[in-house]
């Protein structure tokens, strides 16, 4: 681990003989709209502002006018300056990554996602489980039985696991066979001191109001796509029928209940124009002022059947979301466009802390638990790595049922990334402590191979979420503007909303 305590005062001493450089994990970002300077490392974990003129000499590779002898010294103590060699430090980053999955094999505590049954009241235009839906209605209806959730149970106790994620098909389907199954689920995991985060289409919340009462629900993602026009073309019941209002009924219902949501709004081509319509809806029904909401984009990912328009990345999906609430302010009749932050990266929140706080940044070792103990307990007794490849066998690493055994190949080709990828072809990159190397299941669609890449445009979503953290996004010149800032539609009863 990074520590700047270790520099002393010997500072002009040493410089004097040795070569000082811009360290290869120095990140710097420049706010062109504000004039303000951001520089951060990627291994020590600073972050703060700095002032013009050493910017100017850090991004010039130490050339030109140096700053001050005592911000020399702090950049020194925080990595950003190094008298290391290229090597020592790629040595020095490996040395953290190794460290850390050492610590988390050896202090095993898994995160653990259960599927009580592959069905499903919706047949969206991009779902990852199509394959599954193919296999037909039979093997939909082959959901988890007594004697398999007894096992997962057990699975989850040895686990360790701090909560569980209830996940699908559709975890809330209304039919009574399924009702009695989620409900002692609940009452399962309720024995066992967790509490669960729930993967929903949002649309038969009413039908468990008992649960959603109960308190054992941690949060609840639901997928919303757009307004209704463009929503119900993607997120179509099975027989046919748009979800947009029941859903967003729901989402209010859930909210007023004291349980809190996360919209998902998976976008593409399709639906990018749309945004700030759906923004204005979230303003009229005040989700914002009801209880803990958020939103938040992603692009639609190559993992469904039906794609009939080529997918974009983080990058272009963040520049092309500006740009339609720019084309937006400049039309007429609609020249106050509402704005939502949370379309904005999420690292935003983090950071804008850290560098209000003067704190450091978070290592994020991996993506997410698929690299190290996400266990996805299948109807059927299997455990798979990934959301995205469930019900899959090629990609099944064991079984919980009837007992717990693993396939010690297939493990290792997704318990392998850190040491196939962090440690060679992420290695030199400012981000890898941040953001590892991507999600793996893109990276294989991609590629077909198990040990990729998948970069998601991180340095863009970087520079992005600190200028967003400093209040400086402009959307092609145009400020920004949370909409729910403005009391007069809101009933807070309070003269400012901050």
């Amino acid at each position: 681990m990074f520590d700047p305590n270790r520099f002393t005062e010997t500072f002009a001493k040493t410089l004097a003989n040795k070569p000082l450089r811009l360290s290869d994990y120095a990140i710097l970002v420049k706010s062109e709209h504000s004039g303000r300077y951001v520089v951060a490392h990627g291994y020590s974990g600073f972050i703060e502002e700095v002032d013009k003129c050493t910017f100017a000499w850090l991004e010039s590779g130490l050339a030109g006018s140096a700053p001050s002898s005592s911000m020399r010294m702090s950049l020194l103590k925080n990595g950003v300056l190094t008298f290391k060699t290229e090597e020592k430090e790629k040595g020095f980053v490996k040395s953290i990554i190794g460290d850390h999955f050492n610590e988390t094999r050896a202090n095993s505590r898994s995160s653990v996602t259960v599927i009580l049954s592959y069905d499903c009241n919706f047949r969206c235009t991009y779902c990852t489980q199509r394959h599954t839906q193919l296999k037909g209605q039979d093997h939909l209806d082959l959901a988890m039985t007594d004697e398999v959730m007894d096992s997962a149970f057990e699975f989850i106790e040895n686990s360790n696991a701090p909560h569980v994620t209830l996940f699908g098909g559709e975890p809330f389907l209304p039919y009574d066979n399924h009702q009695r199954r989620v409900r002692r689920f609940f009452e399962g995991v309720k024995a066992l001191g967790l509490n669960v985060s729930v993967v929903s289409n949002g649309h038969d919340w009413i039908e468990y109001a008992d649960i959603f009462d109960s308190g054992l629900i941690r949060n609840i993602q639901v997928t919303i796509d757009g307004p209704r026009a463009v929503h119900d073309l993607r997120r179509v019941q099975k027989q046919g029928i748009g979800s947009f209002d029941k859903i967003m009924d729901n989402i209010g219902w859930g909210l007023d209940r004291g349980v809190a949501i996360s919209a998902r709004i998976n976008v593409d081509y399709t639906n990018i124009e749309e945004l700030q319509q759906l923004t204005q809806i979230f303003n009229e029904r005040k989700f914002y002022f009801r209880g803990d909401f958020s939103a938040y984009l992603a692009p639609v990912q190559g993992n469904g059947f039906y794609k009939k328009e080529k997918l974009f990345g983080f990058q272009e999906m963040y520049l092309r979301m500006m740009d339609s609430h720019t084309r937006s302010c400049l039309t007429e009749e609609n020249n106050e466009t509402l704005f939502n932050y949370d379309y904005l990266p999420g690292l935003r929140l983090e950071l804008e802390e850290l560098l209000s706080k003067k704190t450091r940044l978070r290592y994020k070792f991996s993506y997410c638990g698929a690299y190290t103990s996400l266990a996805v307990l299948d109807p059927f007794g299997r455990i798979y790595p990934c959301w995205d490849f469930v019900d899959n066998l090629d990609h099944q690493i064991g079984e919980f049922h009837p007992k717990v055994v693993y396939n010690d190949v297939v493990t290792d080709l997704w318990r392998g990334r850190d040491r196939e990828v962090l440690q060679k072809d992420c290695l030199s990159c400012p981000y890898v402590l941040l953001h590892g190397s991507g999600c793996q299941a893109e990276a294989y669609r991609q590629t077909g191979k198990y040990w990729e890449r998948n970069c998601e445009d991180f340095p863009f979503q970087f520079d992005l979420a600190v200028k967003a953290a400093l209040g400086d996004v402009d959307i092609r010149g145009r400020d920004l503007a949370m909409p729910s800032l403005d009391c007069s539609s809101c009933q807070c009863n309070a003269g400012s909303c901050d």
